[in-house]
């Protein structure tokens, strides 16, 4: 593996270190590439195995903000 460093404003890494059982790495690494697909879809250069990977996670980011909304079997019957 590749190590990047950032630089980040002293407030951020003093809320980061009040969660020190949350793997920072990872959700970095993931923002990242979610904001490389979505680079991708300007550029026109998206494959389909991309735009489903990137609608389960707009559809997870939706669920996440508003839980309550639906159930796994109202999306099940939705999007079947």
């Amino acid at each position: 593996m590749t190590e990047l460093k950032i630089s980040i404003s002293d407030d951020l890494a003093k809320k980061i270190e009040e969660h020190p059982e949350i793997n920072w790495a990872s959700i970095i690494g993931t923002a990242i590439e979610n904001y490389l697909n979505q680079l991708k879809l300007y550029d026109g250069t998206i494959t389909t195995e991309e735009i489903h990977k990137l609608s389960e996670y707009t559809l997870n980011d939706f669920l996440g903000e508003e839980p309550d909304l639906y159930t796994d079997q109202d999306l099940v019957k939705r999007y079947k």
